[in-house]
């Protein structure tokens, strides 16, 4: 750091014990403010890039549209700060307590926020592209409504309650996230990794899944109406009581997957497996089952009328006292 960025930080903590405030646009690149107390500061427009800020306190302060790129936050405290469309590009918030703190149209794409407090945080519109690592990040209540976060890294992330409608997420990795009650409405989990993940009782509607992996995934009581599994791996996952009316589930993969009292109206399960399934109660009123194998699946007390049957497969499959559609044949 140059003798003039020196004085310019001193100059800054100075006057900041002054009780100044408005820091508006101040060139700070490559600033030493590690552990700094900065609270409530306005820092807007300001450029801090590659600056040290690990441990700095920046409760309520005003970092809209500022240059963060690659500044290092670890275990920094920005608590209900500003941050709306500032750059994060490649920042390190390692453990970084950004709860209640505002993000939108922010860009943090390549940054490191794993195990970082984002609770009630808003991330509306915000760029978390280029694999920006967010594992073990309490996100519980975050605001992520039509959020950019293709390839984003949230395995075993909290996101109970967020809300992530319209985000992109596809190829993204959610590996035992936790996403309880989230409301997922047009989300696109295109090929994610949902494996292990809690889902339950979570809005999905009108999502798109295809291709993603879900196997062993908790869904029980999850809204999955239309929405759009094709080609997705469903395999030993709870979908216990799920809605999955009018869903594209064609090609998908079901075997051992617990299907007990789920809503399957009007759904699209051509072509797919369901063997060794428990689909006990279940209600596949209207469904289009063309070609899908139910080897050894568990149909006891499943309604089906007006169901498509044609060249399902039912080998050695448990029919029980299920009600199956006039004329129709498995074979």
């Amino acid at each position: 750091m140059s003798t003039n960025e020196s004085f310019k930080t001193q100059d800054l903590l100075a006057q900041y014990e002054e009780g100044e405030r408005n820091f508006r646009e101040i060139q700070l690149p490559k600033a030493k403010l590690g552990r700094a107390r900065l609270n409530c500061a306005n820092l807007s427009h300001a450029n801090l890039r590659k600056a040290n800020l690990d441990r700095a306190h920046l409760i309520s302060a005003n970092l809209s549209s500022a240059d963060l790129h690659r500044a290092n936050l670890t275990r920094a405290t920005l608590i209900d700060a500003n941050c709306d469309r500032a750059h994060f590009t490649g920042a390190i918030l390692i453990e970084a307590d950004l709860s209640g703190a505002m993000f939108g149209h922010a860009n943090l794409s390549g940054a490191i926020l794993n195990e970082a407090c984002l609770v009630e945080s808003n991330f509306t519109n915000a760029r978390l592209l280029d694999g920006t690592q967010l594992k073990g990040v309490n996100l519980t209540g975050a605001k992520l409504a039509r959020a950019v976060m293709v390839g984003a890294n949230l395995s075993a992330a909290l996101l109970i309650r967020a809300v992530l409608s319209e985000a992109n997420l596809s190829q993204a990795i959610l590996k035992d996230a936790t996403l309880i009650r989230a409301y997922l409405k047009r989300i696109n989990f295109q090929g994610a990794n949902l494996a292990g993940a809690d889902l339950s009782f979570a809005d999905l509607r009108q999502g798109d899944l295809s291709g993603a992996n879900l196997k062993g995934a908790n869904l029980e009581g999850a809204n999955l109406s239309q929405v759009n599994l094709t080609k997705a791996n469903l395999k030993k996952a709870n979908l216990q009581e799920a809605n999955l009316s009018n869903a594209n589930l064609q090609q998908a993969k079901l075997t051992h997957a617990n299907l007990s009292g789920t809503n399957l109206l009007k759904a699209n399960l051509g072509n797919a497996d369901l063997s060794q399934a428990n689909l006990c109660q279940a209600g596949l009123l209207f469904t289009y089952l063309t070609g899908a194998n139910f080897n050894r699946a568990n149909l006891k007390g499943t309604n089906l009328i007006g169901a498509n049957i044609s060249e399902a497969k039912l080998s050695r499959g448990s029919l029980g006292s299920a009600i199956l559609p006039n004329s129709s044949q498995f074979i």
